[in-house]
């Protein structure tokens, strides 16, 4: 589309507009300041899913586990309360 901001603009090649583009999703991930993003046809959602799902999973094993509050504080209580102290 053409526009010199005095008039309407004017379409250039019409025969680009009326062809129907095939359906794309974006997916899109960061991992703080990397970026990377990939188009998929919509035929392909459902096997890309399914791969970047087994890709998680794969990684999974690596990530800390985190101790739960409740726990934490559980195991205070059972400490401070088990041992005796001598005096």
């Amino acid at each position: 589309i053409s526009d010199d901001g005095r008039t309407k603009p004017i379409p250039k090649n019409k025969s680009q507009h009326t062809q129907r583009a095939e359906d794309l999703c974006l997916f899109r991930a960061r991992l703080g300041d990397k970026k990377i993003s990939t188009v998929v046809h919509a035929k392909e959602v459902n096997k890309f899913q399914l791969a970047y799902a087994s890709v998680l999973k794969a990684n999974m094993i690596h990530l800390k586990k985190r101790e739960r509050k409740t726990a934490v504080e559980g195991k205070r209580k059972v400490a401070s309360t088990s041992k005796p102290k001598k005096t």
